[in-house]
Parts: structure tokens; C-alpha cells; sequence
């Protein structure tokens, strides 16, 4: 493939990957439970090295597989008598994968609904530079 297109892939790749995560800590932004805060506070540790700026193929894959690689956390949470959660980071790296791949299919609908005519007006413009290019040369 193309770099651009390979560009284009991982960075539809990393946004969904934003936006499963944006979701799962909106969807439970009411709830301040262990889980939601362990994902919000290893998303906000690996904010800008992950997620912001130009940087390196293969972010995505790299923040869910420190996610995936980290011990699991035991955490005190006080609901009445006090009890300790353990939080396992390959539960939570499954519920990013399922959300990541609900906005894949919402996204993939949305593009459907774009009209083709305007890449074939594109596509005509990028045939007619190249045979411009293509006769100046002969």
C-alpha cells in the first residue's frame, strides 16, 4: 500500500480508538467507579504520547498493548462496608475493542452515504495531470 494510504489507515485506526475510549468514559461519566477512573487515568497518562501530534505508526496498538501487558490493580472502594475490586486491563482493553469496533461500523455506514460522484470528478482531474505530465515528457 501507498504511505498515504497507509498513513490515512492508522490514523482512522488511532481516532477510533480515541473515540471507543471518550465514549466508554462518557457512557459511565456518572459513575466514578474503579474501572472508569483506572481507564481515565491511563488514558490521560498516555495522552500525549499516544494520541497527540505527529508521531509513529501503530499508536493505537501500542497504547492497547501496554494496556493489555499491565499487572492487574487492586483497588479499595468504599460502598458501605468497604470492598476491594480487582481490575483486570485485559477486561477493559476488550471493552475498547468492542466500542472501537461499534464506531468502525457506525463510521463505515456514514461513509456509504457519501456520494461517488465527487471522487470520479477527483479521479478525472488526477488522469488528466497525468497525461499532461505524461505528453510534456514525450
Amino acid at each position: 500500500p501507498s504511505p498515504l494510504r497507509q498513513h490515512n489507515f492508522d490514523l482512522a485506526v488511532l481516532l477510533a480508538t480515541q473515540e471507543s475510549i471518550h465514549r466508554l468514559l462518557n457512557k459511565h461519566c456518572n459513575d466514578n467507579g474503579p474501572h472508569r477512573q483506572y481507564l481515565l487515568d491511563f488514558y490521560v497518562e498516555r495522552l500525549e504520547s499516544h494520541f497527540t501530534g505527529t508521531q509513529r505508526y501503530g499508536r493505537a496498538d501500542d497504547f492497547l498493548e501496554e494496556l493489555l501487558f499491565g499487572p492487574p490493580r487492586q483497588v479499595s472502594v468504599v460502598q458501605g462496608e468497604g470492598t476491594t475490586v480487582v481490575i483486570d486491563p485485559v477486561r477493559v482493553a476488550e471493552w475498547i475493542l468492542q466500542e472501537r469496533r461499534e464506531v468502525a461500523l457506525e463510521w463505515q455506514s456514514a461513509c456509504k452515504n457519501i456520494p461517488s460522484k465527487d471522487h470520479i470528478q477527483i479521479k478525472r482531474l488526477q488522469l488528466d495531470r497525468l497525461m499532461q505530465s505524461y505528453n510534456s515528457n514525450t
